[in-house]
């Protein structure tokens, strides 16, 4: 059973597992033999714990190191110490981005990642998003910034975070934009300024299904009959 724990558990899991099953013997020589596999796992975790320092150490003396913080994240994410790693992230994006604004975004945004997914913080990973952005117009920090604060009902916030991805949005990003701007601004009961953005993707896209099943029933639900009409006239055509 120890040893299955061992292939499974990179952290300290076989070490416990090892101690309950000291406790439950009185067999001696198995007691010998348990305290000495104890030994050996606590000197592997205790040499692991060196590594984090060596590394930590790395990334001091020359910040965003790449390799040094790719080892760091294994170690710390492998041990589950995502807080700790965040802290590390976070504080190599501040220092990096002061040189490198494309390499201090990148380790924001991974910041960002792990914050929100790990520790379940998204106020948190919001505010490593905002850092990326202020570095660099990263599409997909605009995303999440978006997203994050519709999931706390904030939409009139996210709606502001969508018309700047907007800004930077190619050709063909720009219609999924636009769908997802509209619905932000229906939630946050602008029902006009959803219109005129669906406008603006039923002009550039008059083909897509997706436009129409969003702008034709707001239509509808206005009453603006010679838009919609306008509208189907069109669809007809394409």
């Amino acid at each position: 059973m120890a040893e299955l724990s061992e292939k499974q558990d990179a952290k300290t899991g076989s070490v416990a597992l090892r101690e309950r099953e000291l406790q439950l013997t009185d067999d001696l020589d198995a007691r010998l033999e348990l305290r000495l596999a104890i030994s050996r796992r606590a000197a592997e975790l205790e040499a692991r714990s060196g590594r984090v320092e060596s590394l930590l150490e790395n990334v001091k003396e020359r910040p965003g190191h790449r390799a040094s913080i790719e080892a760091l994240t294994a170690l710390l994410d492998e041990r589950g110490h995502h807080d700790r790693l965040a802290d590390v992230l976070e504080a190599q994006a501040a220092q990096v981005g002061e040189s490198d604004a494309a390499a201090g975004a990148s380790l924001w945004a991974r910041a960002a990642e792990v914050v929100e997914r790990r520790l379940n913080a998204p106020d948190r990973a919001m505010n490593a998003h905002r850092q990326v952005v202020v570095l660099t117009d990263a599409g997909r920090s605009l995303d999440a910034l978006a997203r994050l604060h519709s999931d706390k009902n904030e939409h009139g916030e996210a709606a502001k975070w969508l018309n700047r991805r907007l800004e930077g949005a190619s050709g063909a990003e720009r219609v999924p934009v636009l769908l997802n701007l509209a619905r932000t601004q229906q939630l946050a009961g602008r029902d006009g300024d959803a219109v005129v953005t669906l406008s603006t993707a039923f002009s550039e896209a008059p083909q897509s299904t997706k436009v129409r099943k969003q702008l034709l029933p707001l239509l509808r639900q206005r009453e603006d009959w010679k838009s919609l009409a306008a509208a189907l006239a069109t669809s007809v055509e394409h």
